[in-house]
């Protein structure tokens, strides 16, 4: 007997906090960039992400007009696309075919916790052959049973994943910016912009605007970082430092599991003066951490927004507690003269 799961059950049982609201476009980038990873006759590798708002403008509460919110979220990539082992995977729930990239088999059912319907469309070459599958992706009736996969004359694999209907409650969450959406996705997916080789990626609106993710890394973020390596327990962490002129509003700690940030802290609350933005008489910057480790990832929870500290498969554990403590000494030693400096005038 065929071993079946109910899709509605499945994602009722999934949380997504509202803090979490890019969660699923998240999920839809990170594919993308591994499915280009597993490429190997692409010529160049590229991600386009469309964020489309809902037309028109919005009057804010002083009665002025501003963007209105994102609504659609459209990534496509020239990776390999949906071959039948890939859609295969895509039909079975908790499949380990990517476990190796620290996938758990889910992601793809936080897509229907934020968004009505996700549209699949792929052109991908198996044994020579160029076959087109599309189909939709719905709470109410999951997958049709015929899925449209045909023959077609092309000869370029293209892949797009079209996320529609974003829940109100989760969509007013998300700021109106295209700036703060792109910081937004570099922050989550830090060590993918840290390794070379990371394809490129465009983002864009419905109103002309776009960025081009990989420049605007290392136009705010790649010069300044630096990096230390902590030890607890035998387990190896690396800590990256950074100092953000631009696009952030506060000092924080970020840890990262398989290659995208998970949990962030807030800095104010462990280290005295990083309160505001720090001035110097060279820049003004926030400060932003990002610590990775293979403990991270055995430790990171199904849906990807915490850590099972206590259920990590190594006989010594490490408490939460212990691994901020220990950054706090690398990050204030990192900030020592500037925060020094911020001590001395308040004296």
């Amino acid at each position: 007997m065929l071993f079946t799961m109910n899709l509605k059950g499945q994602v009722n049982q999934m949380r997504l906090p509202k803090s979490k609201s890019l969660w699923p476009l998240f999920e839809t980038i990170v594919n993308a960039i591994q499915s280009l990873e597993d490429t190997k006759n692409c010529e160049k590798s590229l991600i386009t992400i469309k964020a489309n708002r809902i037309e028109g403008n919005q009057l804010n509460i002083k009665g002025k007009e501003e963007l209105n919110h994102f609504e659609e979220f459209i990534v496509t990539d020239n990776g390999e696309g949906f071959t039948e082992r890939n859609y295969q995977s895509f039909l079975e729930g908790y499949s380990t075919l990517k476990i190796a990239k620290g996938c758990k088999g889910i992601g793809r059912f936080l897509w229907l916790k934020a968004f009505d319907q996700v549209t699949i469309q792929s052109i991908y070459s198996e044994d020579n052959i160029f076959y087109e599958r599309k189909f939709d992706f719905t709470l109410e009736h999951a997958i049709e049973p015929e899925v449209n996969r045909r023959k077609i004359n092309e000869q370029k694999c293209i892949t797009e994943i079209r996320l529609s209907g974003f829940h109100e409650k989760y969509r007013e969450t998300v700021a109106l910016s295209l700036e703060s959406l792109a910081k937004k996705i570099i922050e989550h997916c830090l060590p993918y912009f840290i390794i070379d080789g990371c394809p490129e990626i465009i983002l864009q609106d419905n109103m002309d605007q776009k960025i081009n993710l990989n420049q605007y890394y290392r136009k705010l973020y790649k010069d300044t970082l630096h990096r230390d390596e902590i030890i607890i327990e035998d387990n190896k962490f690396l800590l990256y430092h950074m100092t953000v002129n631009e696009g952030a509003d506060k000092h924080e700690l970020h840890l990262c599991a398989n290659n995208r940030e998970v949990k962030s802290y807030e800095l104010s609350k462990y280290i005295p003066n990083l309160d505001k933005k720090i001035i110097t008489e060279i820049q003004s910057y926030y400060y932003v951490g990002y610590i990775v480790g293979e403990y991270l990832d055995n430790s990171v929870s199904a849906e990807r927004y915490e850590f099972n500290f206590s259920e990590a498969p190594i006989l010594k554990t490490i408490d939460e507690k212990d691994l901020i403590t220990a950054a706090i000494v690398y990050i204030s030693s990192y900030l020592s003269e500037d925060l020094g400096k911020i001590k001395d005038e308040k004296q």
